[in-house]
């Protein structure tokens, strides 16, 4: 609400001009759009039940992302390649700003995990019926994004974790959600 006024337009006007245009993200938006209807996964509850579409009328930041993971993944990739806005972001989103302890620090915006080769950059999403983490190497090297439709989404991301990135799940462990394969 603070950029919406002190710019005079709105948040999904900003995000287009300044994030999803300039890193290809085509089929992001903040706000509902009519072509989505069939596009989006329907959200479920731990028990299997459908939820109503999330449909938003007016950007939230923190809530309102309707992306892709390829969308996502281009956002990731963007933020870590070389022009103007991914250096700056960069910088500053890479800068510790709290230590979250279990050698996990938040910069601005993300968490970060140390590595030998610098802080890798991660996210996690936790909606009623929706989950998602994603997971970027220092270097661009390794990286996955998982989105899931259900609020059992988390249970493979240790092995979706094991599977995809070398190196330790500082920020899979950090975030305790349960297994698949947990026998409890």
């Amino acid at each position: 609400h603070v950029i919406e006024a002190v710019t005079f337009r709105s948040m999904e006007d900003l995000a287009k001009e300044y994030v999803f245009d300039p890193f290809g993200m085509s089929s992001s938006s903040l706000v509902w759009q009519s072509n989505y209807g069939d596009r989006v996964a329907v959200g479920h509850t731990d028990m299997g039940i459908a939820l109503d579409k999330f449909v938003p009328q007016q950007a939230n930041a923190a809530i309102s992302l309707h992306t892709t993971a390829s969308d996502y993944a281009r956002f990731l990739i963007g933020i870590q390649s070389s022009d103007d806005l991914g250096r700056r972001l960069r910088r500053d989103a890479d800068l510790a700003q709290v230590d979250a302890l279990d050698g996990v620090f938040w910069g601005l915006g993300w968490g970060l995990q140390p590595t030998m080769d610098g802080s890798a950059r991660w996210e996690w999403g936790d909606n009623a019926g929706y989950k998602s983490f994603a997971w970027l190497a220092p270097d661009a090297s390794e990286g996955f994004v998982m989105l899931s439709n259900s609020a059992n989404g988390m249970l493979i991301l240790h092995s979706l974790f094991e599977a995809i990135v070398s190196g330790p799940q500082t920020a899979v462990r950090w975030l305790n959600y349960e297994r698949y394969d947990d026998p409890a």
